[in-house]
C-alpha cells in the first residue's frame, strides 16, 4: 500500500511517498497513493476517508503547534517547513508519528466499503466528462426574476464555452446520497431546465438512462428475491390478489418501505375502510421482508451504535425508529449500487464502441452525451436488465432524450 504526504502539509518542495519500496520525494503524486493533505480532487483521498468515517488523525506535530500557528497565520500550518521549524530529529519523528496514523487508519479500513466500493464511486465521479449549455436560453430566464433560482445560474459557461465538472460529495449526507459543493448544481436543477444542456459534439445529443423503481428492486434483492419487470404490476397482482390498481400498489409499496401508517394511506388513495388498508400495508411489509431487515438493522445499531448499508457504509442516526433505519439502509444501499452500476454501465458502453460519454450523475440517473446516429444502438444496448454489484437479479433502465 502506498501512502503520500502532501508536501504543503510539511513545508517540503516534493512530496514523501512511503510503499514496500520505503521512502521517496517526488514530483508527482501517483493516483494509486493515498494522499493525505489537499487531497479532494485525489481519487485516494485520507482527508475524504477521515470525514466519511468519523476519524481524526493529528497533522501539526502537536496541538500547541497548531494553536500557534492558527494565531500567527491565516493559513495556519499549512506550508510551515516543519523540517526547519522542528530541526532534524524531531521532524522525522512527526513523519513516523503521521505515517503510523495513516497505516493504522488505512489497516481499519483495509478491504472494506470504505476503501472498495467507495473509492470506486469516487473515481468514476471525478471522471464525470464536461458537457455545453445553450447560453442564450439560461441568460433568458436569469434576466426574468419572476423565472431565475440559484441552481441556474451555475449553469453559466466557462471561457472555453463549456460547462465545468461537478464536484460531488459523498460524505455530506449520512445515507451517502450525493451533494454538489462545487460547479453547476444538477441536484437541484428543475427537471424541465435540463433541457438546457447541450452536446460538445457537432452532431450529439444528450441522454438520461434511469434506473426503473430502484429502491423496491434494491429492497427486494436484499432480501433475497429477484425483482419482476414490473414490480408494481406485480405486486398489485401477486400480493394484493388484485384488489387495487396498480396506482395504490405503487403508493402501498413505497409507503411500506418508509414507515407510511395505514390512516395516511387511507387518505392519499381513498380506502375508506382503515383495515383494509393495514392490510394492503401488511401483505407487502411481509413480501419484502421488512419486519426482519428492521430486527437486523435493531441489532446492528444495540450492539455497534450505528447501521451499515447493505455495502457496508456505516450510519449514525438520530431518530432509531424502525421505519427509519429502514429508510437509512434501503436510501443508502440504492445511491451507491446506482453509482456502481452507472460505472459498469459505462465501461460496457465503451466496449461496445458506442461513443457516449458521462457528464452528470443526477441520484439514480445519469446524462450521457452521445453521437445523435449511436442513441438508437444506446437503447438497443441497454434494453436488457443490468447486474449491480452485490445484488441479485436484474434492474431494468430507460432512457430519455434531452436535448
Amino acid at each position: 500500500m502506498s501512502i503520500c504526504i502532501h508536501k504543503k502539509l510539511i513545508g517540503s518542495n516534493l512530496h514523501l511517498i512511503k510503499d514496500e519500496e520505503g521512502f521517496r520525494w517526488v514530483s508527482d503524486i501517483p493516483d494509486t497513493s493515498w494522499l493525505c493533505g489537499f487531497s479532494e480532487s485525489h481519487p485516494k483521498s485520507i482527508d475524504t476517508l477521515l470525514q466519511a468515517t468519523g476519524r481524526k488523525i493529528r497533522i501539526t506535530p502537536s496541538e500547541s503547534h497548531t494553536t500557534m500557528w492558527k494565531l500567527l497565520r491565516e493559513n495556519g500550518s499549512d506550508g510551515i517547513p516543519w523540517h526547519l521549524s522542528l530541526g532534524r530529529d524531531r521532524f522525522q519523528t512527526h513523519l513516523e508519528q503521521l505515517l503510523y496514523q495513516i497505516q493504522n487508519l488505512l489497516d481499519s479500513y483495509n478491504d472494506s466499503y470504505y476503501t472498495n466500493e467507495f473509492v470506486t464511486i469516487r473515481q468514476f465521479l471525478q471522471g464525470l466528462d464536461r458537457c455545453s449549455v445553450d447560453v442564450k436560453s439560461v441568460s433568458n430566464v436569469l434576466s426574468d426574476s419572476t423565472k431565475r433560482d440559484g441552481s441556474l445560474s451555475s449553469f453559466l459557461p466557462e471561457r472555453d464555452g463549456f460547462l465545468s465538472r461537478p464536484t460531488y460529495s459523498q460524505v455530506a449526507s449520512c445515507s451517502g446520497r450525493l451533494t454538489v459543493t462545487n460547479g453547476p448544481a444538477i441536484l437541484t436543477l428543475r427537471k424541465d431546465r435540463r433541457q438546457f444542456l447541450r452536446s460538445t459534439r457537432k452532431h450529439g445529443s444528450i441522454v438520461q438512462v434511469d434506473f426503473v423503481s430502484l429502491e423496491p428492486r434494491v429492497a427486494l434483492s436484499v432480501s433475497g428475491k429477484d425483482s419482476p419487470s414490473d414490480i408494481y404490476e406485480h405486486i398489485r397482482k401477486n400480493v394484493l390478489d388484485s384488489r387495487v390498481s396498480r396506482k395504490i400498489a405503487k403508493i402501498a409499496t413505497i409507503g411500506s418501505l418508509y414507515g407510511m401508517s395505514s390512516r395516511k394511506l387511507s387518505e392519499i388513495v381513498g380506502i375508506s375502510k382503515a383495515s383494509e388498508a393495514r392490510d394492503v400495508l401488511k401483505k407487502i411489509r411481509r413480501y419484502f421482508k421488512i419486519e426482519h431487515i428492521e430486527n437486523e438493522l435493531n441489532r446492528s445499531l444495540s450492539i455497534d451504535g450505528f447501521i451499515k448499508s447493505h455495502y457496508g457504509r456505516a450510519m449514525n442516526v438520530d431518530d432509531t425508529s424502525r421505519h427509519v433505519l429502514v429508510n437509512r439502509f434501503i436510501q443508502s444501499t440504492a445511491t451507491d449500487a446506482a453509482l456502481l452500476g452507472f460505472k459498469a454501465l459505462v465501461e460496457k458502453i465503451r466496449e461496445s464502441g458506442i461513443n457516449a460519454n458521462p457528464v452528470f450523475v443526477i441520484h439514480d440517473a445519469l446524462v450521457l452525451d452521445v453521437e445523435k446516429c449511436e442513441v438508437d444502438l444506446l437503447k438497443e444496448f441497454i434494453k436488457d436488465p443490468i447486474s449491480l454489484p452485490g445484488l441479485i437479479g436484474g434492474f431494468p433502465i430507460s432512457l430519455e432524450t434531452i436535448s
